[in-house]
């Protein structure tokens, strides 16, 4: 999958998980930078990214994925088998 089609799927992906229209979630989404996306909706973000893409992820690994660009570079680090 392309970065662009990437970005798109994590986009719509955290608008469902913060329970926020899609229009409210730019590419370069980061952590506080909207209310819902607080320490609660981060760790809803996480189990949801986990769901989609079937993932398990470290409790280490939580701490950086805190923006749609970051997400995005973790996910095809996975795909590239890094």
């Amino acid at each position: 999958m392309d970065r662009q089609n990437l970005q798109v799927r994590l986009q719509e992906m955290v608008a469902d998980a913060l329970q926020v229209p899609a229009s409210d979630v730019p590419e370069t989404l980061a952590f506080g930078e909207i209310p819902q996306w607080d320490s609660m909706g981060h760790m809803t973000v996480i189990m949801v990214l986990e769901e989609r893409f079937g993932l398990d992820i470290d409790a280490g690994m939580i701490a950086s994925l805190t923006s749609i660009p970051a997400m995005c570079d973790y996910l095809q680090d996975k795909v590239n088998g890094s």
